[in-house]
């Protein structure tokens, strides 16, 4: 009696072990290891639907999508390419593919007769340090891109220095551990036969062996697609939610903090990201493919109406100290001129975005993030300059 109930349990689990791994290699045909790096996961579908009245000039379903190599966009083609990198205000998270400014570009620029490709590689809370490594890996992955457009500064600012206080580290590229954090943050996957030569590291980018079964590709997929998109905003690990409830939460925390006008010494921080921007340079020109440097628009201002100020909450410091607007405005401002010296030191191709577009909610949904309207004007701007310059001008 025993014997056969033995007999048949060891049965079962043997039909069972096989029926997973036929399961494990049908999806792995579906599923395949990935061979890429990817800012966003491949092939991700999710919407957001914001409340009526939490971010002005956004409104309805939105709907974001990534392709078959992480990127927003379409699949890459076209007889001229162009790669977007930056943080959300690349992203542009809560507007459909075609109302972010890239989509747009691309809409606008085809529009105009020419053949262009503009695939979006932003990803909220991603600064220069992160950007070293995008390029540095996605250039080559890619050779048929053509030019990259980078729009960064704000997340230099907030993230890396600000929101330090007394921790921020000039010499933080330097630090031995320095790429794997940088490379947690830069990529949502690396290839699978990337070699790494720590093996604790591969376990903490690439996961547990688990972790790379097609069977969990399935599973996360289907969480990708059902649930909002995962993200960095201002220093924390968020989630980046559906309704924009996220941004109600901050706004209010933002009115009830405390306030200085005083900045922190940032003259290290911007010495470091002019190093990181002429890093950025070196691998476009070593890869052989145009940049284009974008300064960071913002809503700040020196004398705020309060119109505008209840719906700012991106300017918070060290221990919940909120910087006031003037102080913001000066500190993006010296950023900005930081880019702009770079640029004309080293003959690169820059937009003093942040002097052509109106400090107010027709730009703006809050601190740095465009709405439907702004993200049309920064296409309209990189249109004309696109128009306007070879090998796209005629």
């Amino acid at each position: 009696m025993k014997r056969g109930f033995w007999a048949k349990a060891g049965l079962a689990l043997l039909g069972c072990a096989l029926a997973l791994a036929l399961t494990e290699l049908g999806l792995r045909l579906v599923f395949p290891p990935n061979d890429l790096f990817l800012v966003w996961p491949a092939n991700l579908h999710t919407t957001f639907d914001p409340l009526p009245g939490v971010m002005p000039g956004i409104e309805g379903l939105v709907h974001f999508d990534t392709n078959s190599v992480g990127l927003r966009g379409d699949e890459m083609g076209g007889d001229y390419q162009i790669l977007t990198i930056g943080g959300s205000t690349t992203e542009c998270i809560y507007l459909d593919t075609d109302e972010s400014w890239p989509g747009a570009l691309q809409v606008n620029l085809q529009a105009a007769g020419a053949g262009v490709w503009v695939g979006n590689g932003g990803r909220s809370g991603r600064n220069t340090r992160n950007h070293i490594l995008q390029m540095q890996y996605l250039l080559p992955q890619f050779p048929e891109v053509d030019a990259v457009v980078m729009l960064t500064g704000v997340n230099d600012l907030v993230i890396v220095r600000l929101q330090s206080g007394s921790n921020f580290d000039p010499g933080f590229m330097d630090l031995p551990d320095s790429e794997e954090r940088r490379l947690r943050l830069a990529f949502e996957d690396v290839p699978q036969d990337f070699a790494f030569a720590d093996p604790a590291l591969e376990a903490r980018v690439r996961g547990s062996w688990w972790e790379r079964t097609g069977i969990w590709r399935l599973v996360q997929t289907l969480r990708r697609n059902r649930n909002t998109a995962q993200a960095t905003e201002a220093g924390e690990a968020i989630e980046q939610d559906r309704v924009g409830q996220y941004y109600v939460t901050q706004r209010q925390r933002r009115a009830n903090g405390t306030f200085t006008n005083t900045l922190p010494d940032l003259a290290s921080a911007i010495a470091e990201y002019k190093r990181n921007l002429n890093t950025l340079a070196d691998i476009a020109e070593a890869n052989g493919v145009r940049l284009i440097l974008l300064t960071q628009p913002s809503i700040w201002q020196a004398d705020t109406p309060p119109e505008i100020d209840r719906w700012l909450w991106f300017a918070r410091g060290e221990d919940d100290i909120y910087y006031t607007n003037a102080a913001m405005a000066t500190a993006m401002q010296m950023y900005n001129d930081a880019l702009l010296a770079v640029c004309a030191d080293r003959g690169l191709e820059c937009i003093d975005l942040a002097n052509l577009l109106p400090k107010d909610l027709t730009v703006f949904y809050d601190d740095v993030h465009f709405n439907e309207s702004g993200a049309a004007m920064v296409a309209d701007i990189l249109t004309e300059y696109f128009l306007g310059h070879p090998p796209i001008a005629p």
